[in-house]
């Protein structure tokens, strides 16, 4: 059978723009975070500050489009659904201001804090970035696969996140922008894809499983954002976690991601029984099982010395010894370490999909349910 490969470097000059173009722009949002962490370039200045809150969450949410190029979700909806997400930051702020007066959520210790993040924080924000999309999606003809779910849910989430991260930067300043685009953005941004993966697949599952399904997803989102926040919270003293933490966020969000396209590719051949997109034969290329190896070996190496480097700057910082405030730390760490980490979890990503790019599902799901409720399993 012939493997069909996609064509992202087809003939014409727009399919390698749209390839590199989202490439070319966080790198260079990088590149000037950077530059303004080094040599404190410009001033305070609101127009700018609106620019660097508002531009990571775009990104992300162009990256997810991307992911979801092959039958992509008309913007409209999803131009509506961002602004959902984002006027969903007033119930969310008016709940936690809320909750915050009761004696249950007083915080007088260590204990205290995590309760209010775990318990009051996370599921208020994780509420407030599904549950209005979910209801406003959930009966749209576009609503067509499982890959869907993370596209409309994750577009929710990043106008929350959006909002969010323009009150922080207005307040905070450029170190603040610079530290959450690597770190609160990743957080919402995987957090609503989390989410999305499981609103789709309770979409197109057994009816009886839906709340399940939805509520499992919801559960997860909670317990992640409640983890990161203990992270970073201000007197936490598990600062060395943030690194693994940021990591593990991109790889989750890199599995949902992969397998909601997943299920929606299987959904497509289903409709298709002809279609020959299915890669069954291994790799033509030869190369025995340790072709790539390489670059597992250079992954795992700029992982450990980025996460060496954290160990160092904290330590420096802890000891008084790194005349910088917390904010500012995270910011130069995050900047100095992104982009060896970035490399080597695509590093990873590339090893991982070479050698497993012949596994090819059995099971085929059924078509789109019926519009009459009536959904089959996926």
């Amino acid at each position: 059978m012939k493997r069909l490969e996609p064509n992202i470097f087809g003939p014409g000059a727009a399919a390698r723009v749209r390839l590199i173009s989202p490439i070319i722009a966080f790198l260079g949002c990088w590149v000037a975070g950077l530059a303004l962490a080094v040599f404190g370039l410009g001033t305070e200045n609101r127009l700018v500050l609106l620019l660097v809150g508002m531009t990571p969450a775009v990104l992300y949410l162009s990256f997810i489009m991307y992911l979801d190029r092959r039958e992509p979700e008309p913007l409209e909806l999803i131009v509506k659904l961002m602004l959902l997400g984002a006027i969903s930051v007033l119930p969310a702020l008016t709940l936690e201001l809320g909750l915050g007066k009761l004696p249950f959520f007083a915080v007088r210790n260590g204990l205290d804090n995590l309760r209010v993040l775990f318990l009051k924080v996370a599921p208020v924000e994780e509420a407030c970035k599904l549950f209005p999309a979910l209801f406003y999606v959930w009966r749209s003809p576009d609503f067509s696969e499982e890959n869907d779910g993370i596209v409309y849910i994750g577009a929710s989430a990043l106008g929350f996140a959006a909002v969010e991260n323009i009150l922080f930067v207005m307040a905070g300043g450029y170190n603040v922008g610079i530290s959450r685009a690597f770190t609160a953005l990743p957080l919402h941004t995987f957090t609503g894809v989390m989410m999305g993966y499981f609103v789709g697949t309770a979409r197109f599952g057994e009816p009886r499983r839906v709340p399940r399904q939805i509520l499992k997803g919801f559960g997860w989102a909670i317990l992640v954002h409640g983890a990161y926040n203990a992270v970073v919270s201000p007197g936490s003293t598990a600062e060395w976690l943030l690194l693994p933490a940021v990591i593990g966020l991109f790889l989750a969000g890199a599995f949902f991601l992969w397998h909601g396209r997943r299920l929606s590719r299987r959904r497509s051949r289903a409709a298709q029984p002809g279609s020959e997109d299915c890669r069954n034969e291994p790799p033509s290329d030869g190369g025995g099982a340790y072709r790539g190896v390489w670059k597992i070996i250079a992954s795992r190496f700029l992982i450990a010395a980025s996460l060496g480097l954290w160990a160092v700057l904290v330590g420096l910082f802890r000891d008084g010894r790194l005349a910088l405030k917390f904010d500012s730390l995270l910011a130069l760490g995050t900047l100095v370490t992104f982009l060896p980490v970035l490399v080597g979890l695509l590093l990873e990503i590339s090893y991982y999909h070479h050698h497993h790019r012949g596994n090819c599902p059995v099971a085929a799901a059924t078509g789109p349910p019926e519009r009459d409720g009536k959904e089959t399993e996926g």
